[in-house]
């Protein structure tokens, strides 16, 4: 009973739950719709009171512009009916009448006494006076302009004004206001006796009070407006039409859409944003119930999958675990193998980088093995520059997955040495790219020993065919010289007393130094050869500049380019000290074990035919 009533009441609960997950929704669409109606509602309210206060505003601006408009032409007026009496005009009294008026105010420019003129002619100025009256020399004549003309001719009854007028050497617009001046006697009116005008500066009249508000007067006398002063904005307030003087004039007032926005407040906008911040907790505060209920579901129905997963990972996760431990020592053995090959193994890219070497490589290079295989700075994937003739051979190798031997292969040590390498070079993957597995052993001592027994038996041979013992000696400091690069070489004798050595051989150094080392007395502190001879075993000095031996010979040194000299005894087969056998450098060294034997080797060939020769010499 309690599954069918269960399975009977689902149906009419699933349109609740529907509602209850959009009711986040609605509340939003709500909430939103309510807060932006809001706001337009009291922005619309600000901007018609920032309206309002505009025209009102510009409305009185315009009627103090149209009263002092008005006074001017009162001024004029009253200048007018001083003269309307009088049968003439007189300078004097024209300055004091006209004084006053413009005095009072700024818009006028000049006043003006206008002779009538004869048929055909508007008539001549007799006075000026005002700060532009230089534009109306006395004398002007007005038949020319056509608008001046114009003002005259109908200011024959009343008042009349004129259009906008540019007169040479003012800035902007100018009207003329001209009023006729007749003759009375009595009550009898005479002949028009001429004009009094006025030059009117209407942009003065326009100097702006507020900074909000901006004026434009215009003449819409014709069918279009013509402007006079001032400038238009996007906002304008449109006064009424005022006709005066025959013409037709507006003025408007307006402003920026910007000026009504700064009469416009915050509080719309906070409204609004008060509004939607109400709006979001509520949604919000819908939502977290709602994500509380599926999260408590969610976790319930998670954690019985976190239990039976974990097993499962722990199990795996010791698997990985050991397999990372038989890796890594898998690797650690690897590279202490490696390490304890003395022969230097390293692996290359096609860009001659090195991505493995051994311990071996590394002090060949006098560095370690983190530096050796550090990334160089270079594009990999553009090789920079020419490749070196080795690289262009490595990379043959690599796209022809084919291995070689170079049995002589010379290298230079971080040490500076000079060593020649036996190195194999295998085709190798690295991560899927080509690289190449070089296997090199020193082979330096090997070849010199080869070498030196060769030139050894060259030497005996040519003893054993009889070749002259000088001859053989002169050989033995040429095969040497040949055999280490850089090396000159000297022989010296030991003299009959037994005291002293005399020149030998000596080809590669200048005679200069050999003159200067001629008859050199043996002793503990002479030199390398001499004390050699003296001390009966071999002395080396790494540098002939700071060793006390060559106090008496530096110069000489110098000047021979001499900075290392390392020096044999040559004996006789019985142990008889027969003279000394030279080595000279051109830089500061010692010997190294390969140089130490060869100078004993040299030394005893020397011997070998210096004892030949003193044979020849007893026979």
């Amino acid at each position: 009973m309690s599954e069918q009533r269960s399975s009977g009441e689902r149906p009419r609960a699933r349109p609740w739950k529907r509602l209850l997950e959009l009711g986040p929704t609605l509340v939003a669409l709500v909430g939103t719709s309510g807060s932006v109606l809001l706001w337009q509602t009291l922005r619309r309210d600000e901007i018609r009171e920032a309206r309002a206060a505009f025209e009102l505003g510009a409305s009185q601006r315009v009627a103090r512009v149209q009263s002092a408009c008005t006074a001017a032409l009162e001024q004029l007026r009253s200048v007018g009916a001083l003269f309307d009496s009088s049968s003439t005009v007189e300078p004097a009294e024209f300055r004091t009448f006209t004084a006053s008026a413009l005095a009072r105010s700024p818009a006028l420019r000049a006043f003006l006494w206008i002779e009538r003129g004869q048929a055909g002619s508007a008539g001549r100025v007799v006075f000026a006076e005002g700060d532009e009256r230089s534009s109306f020399a006395p004398g002007t004549e007005f038949g020319n302009p056509p608008e001046v003309t114009a003002v005259l001719e109908r200011a024959g009854g009343e008042l009349a004004l004129s259009g906008p007028l540019e007169l040479p050497g003012a800035e902007g617009s100018r009207v003329l206001a001209a009023l006729p001046v007749r003759f009375h006697e009595g009550e009898r009116v005479g002949q028009l006796q001429g004009h009094v005008a006025l030059l009117l500066d209407v942009e003065q009249l326009l100097l702006p009070e507020e900074h909000e508000i901006a004026l434009l007067a215009e003449d819409v006398t014709g069918t279009e407006p013509v402007h006079l002063a001032g400038a238009r904005d996007s906002l304008c307030y449109l006064s009424p039409v005022q006709e005066i003087g025959g013409r037709r004039w507006r003025i408007t007032g307006s402003t920026s859409s910007e000026s009504l926005a700064r009469h416009t407040s915050r509080w719309p906008i906070l409204a609004g944003v008060l509004g939607l911040l109400v709006t979001a907790s509520a949604v919000v505060t819908m939502l977290m119930a709602a994500s509380r209920k599926r999260a408590r579901a969610l976790v319930v129905r998670r954690s019985d999958e976190v239990l039976h997963s974990y097993a499962t990972l722990a199990s795996e996760a010791e698997e990985r675990l050991q397999a990372t431990r038989l890796a890594q020592q898998s690797q650690e053995q690897l590279r202490q193998i490696l390490d304890l090959v003395p022969s230097q193994i390293y692996v290359k890219d096609r860009h001659g980088r090195m991505l493995l070497a051994n311990e071996a490589t590394a002090e060949a290079y006098a560095t370690s093995v983190r530096k050796l295989t550090l990334p160089a700075e270079v594009d990999v994937n553009a090789d920079a520059g020419a490749a070196s003739a080795e690289l262009e051979e490595d990379r043959r190798l690599m796209s022809q997955n084919r291995s070689t031997i170079v049995a002589d292969h010379p290298f230079v040590d971080g040490q500076g040495r000079r060593r020649i390498l036996h190195v194999a070079k295998i085709p190798y993957r690295v991560h899927g790219s080509p690289a190449l597995l070089h296997v090199a052993t020193d082979v330096t001592e090997s070849r010199q020993a080869e070498d030196i027994l060769r030139h050894q038996n060259l030497l005996l041979g040519e003893l054993a065919r009889g070749v002259p013992p000088e001859e053989v000696l002169r050989h033995v400091i040429e095969a040497a010289e040949k055999l280490v690069s850089g090396l000159r070489c000297s022989v010296l004798f030991l003299s009959p007393d037994r005291r002293h050595l005399v020149h030998g051989l000596a080809p590669s150094l200048p005679e200069e130094y050999s003159r200067a080392v001629e008859g050199l007395e043996i002793g503990p502190l002479a030199g390398s050869c001499g004390a050699a001879a003296h001390l009966g075993q071999r002395f080396v000095v790494r540098d002939v500049m700071q060793h006390a031996n060559w106090a008496a010979y530096r110069e000489q040194a110098r000047r021979a380019n001499i900075r290392a000299c390392w020096s044999e005894p040559i004996r006789a087969a019985d142990g008889e000290i027969l003279g000394t056998f030279a080595m000279y450098y051109a830089e500061p060294r010692a010997p190294e074990p390969f140089e130490e034997r060869f100078i004993e080797s040299m030394a005893y060939l020397a011997g070998i035919a210096i004892e030949r020769s003193r044979l020849d010499a007893r026979i």
